[in-house]
């Protein structure tokens, strides 16, 4: 019509009418804007006021956060965000992470989760489980859940709630001290290694299993990639990968085993890889003394020297 028309008589009958235009909620990303401001567009407020923390969910869904909402692009169209698709969170967000189609919400306060199949029907789920999220790069999905570092420990967050799986390999007051706000991690190979106080520690969360991998320091920066299922890590300038070049020294030491009356042990047998270009190096401690040292070279059983004691360690 001519801007000079006033008005216009509508007689197109519903049937004759097309589909709704799709794209008439579409927004840009949304950012905090300033409410009081009279400018249009409003400026952004405040400090780091844009969307972050992007994930990629299933379907063609991205998902980011800004203080405390969640907000997700229109599947397949990353440049599409309605505001309808929004959810807030009780608590400001510190991370977002993904398992199956399950958002992960870590927040300074509860974890949520948040799921769905299309960007319009999500339903968001507050865990009660009082287990906030203290270091945005301390997230990372593990198939069926995702770990994130809390006051309390190193979480598993799935659909089952929340477990702290360091439960019973750090007491609280020792994992304050590592300073879980600063850790950050990645999982390869269902393991979850994560830094701290400068050194790697490496978490098997299945078998609630703890140890340190050494040669990690001055890393800055991790990257597990799905084609090669390598791991590949920033250290310095250079870009070196992980864990690619055959076997690594390890120790390991059992705790003590105490028995009902002192008594000797005749055989030791490791079951093992362990062969004359690779072999193993056993201790046994006795009663706090080291009573015998073997190089390990087959799976066969081994005589141990006469002796009793009551306290065994294996090393």
């Amino acid at each position: 019509l001519l801007v000079s028309t006033l008005t216009f008589t509508d007689t197109v009958k519903a049937e004759a009418l097309g589909e709704p235009c799709q794209t008439i909620t579409w927004a840009e990303p949304p950012y905090r804007w300033d409410e009081e401001s009279a400018a249009v567009p409003r400026p952004p407020k405040g400090v780091d006021p844009y969307l972050k923390g992007l994930v990629a969910m299933p379907n063609g869904i991205l998902a980011g956060f800004i203080d405390n909402y969640v907000a997700f692009c229109d599947p397949y169209h990353p440049y599409a965000w309605p505001v309808e698709y929004q959810i807030t969170t009780e608590h400001p967000i510190v991370g977002l992470g993904v398992f199956g189609q399950t958002l992960f919400v870590g927040t300074l306060g509860y974890p949520y989760l948040i799921s769905g199949s299309d960007s319009m029907s999500m339903s968001a789920q507050k865990l009660p489980f009082p287990q906030p999220c203290v270091s945005r790069r301390s997230i990372a999905s593990a198939g069926a859940g995702v770990l994130y570092a809390s006051p309390d420990g190193i979480c598993l967050a799935s659909g089952a709630g929340v477990q702290v799986v360091t439960a019973p390999l750090f007491a609280r007051e020792d994992w304050q001290a590592m300073n879980p706000q600063d850790i950050w991690a990645v999982v390869h190979e269902d393991v979850y290694y994560f830094w701290a106080n400068g050194a790697c520690w490496a978490l098997d969360f299945a078998a609630q299993k703890l140890g340190t991998v050494g040669d990690l320091t001055g890393v800055t920066a991790l990257e597990r990639d799905v084609l090669t299922d390598g791991l590949f890590a920033v250290k310095g300038d250079r870009v070196h990968r992980l864990f690619a070049q055959g076997r690594r020294a390890g120790a390991w030491k059992s705790g003590v085993q105490v028995l009902p009356q002192q008594a000797p042990l005749a055989w030791v047998q490791v079951d093992g890889d362990q062969s004359p270009a690779a072999p193993l190096q056993l201790e046994w401690w006795g009663d706090g003394q080291l009573r015998h040292t073997a190089q390990i070279t087959d799976i066969q059983p081994k005589r141990l020297p006469p002796g009793r004691w009551l306290e065994h360690e294996v090393r």
